[in-house]
């Protein structure tokens, strides 16, 4: 190893999708956010001990250097399903309420249940 912390890196692919529907003010889809699927990262890592010299100085005691791989990919993927419905209330004027429902949200590894409604009128 020569310094370098980052080793390499494999081929990173990824992918998403979204679906949806309208129906009259109606509005329903279902998504999975941009994750990566397939790739990993090697980097030089290095194990240290801090030992003490007769002078009581401290110095780094190189214990172990070897390369690591990182896998990319998360272990959870997001699924996200989202609701609204929009009526027009003048010639100006409308109301929408919607809702996101998102499970194991930014692709966490924590079960994680967000529901965020928001009512909203527009003059």
């Amino acid at each position: 190893m020569s310094g370098n912390f980052i080793l390499g890196m494999s081929d990173v692919k990824s992918n998403s999708f979204a679906i949806g529907a309208k129906i009259g003010g109606f509005e329903l889809s279902v998504s999975q956010p941009l994750a990566i699927t397939d790739g990993n990262l090697q980097y030089a890592y290095a194990k240290y001990d801090v030992v003490s010299d007769a002078n009581g100085k401290s110095e780094l005691n190189v214990v172990d250097t070897h390369i690591e791989s990182l896998d990319l990919k998360p272990n959870n993927r997001e699924l996200r399903f989202v609701g609204s419905y929009r009526h027009n209330l003048g010639q100006f004027t409308d109301a929408a309420v919607g809702f996101i429902y998102r499970i194991n949200p930014n692709h966490t590894d924590n079960f994680i249940i967000n529901i965020d409604s928001s009512p909203k009128l527009s003059v």
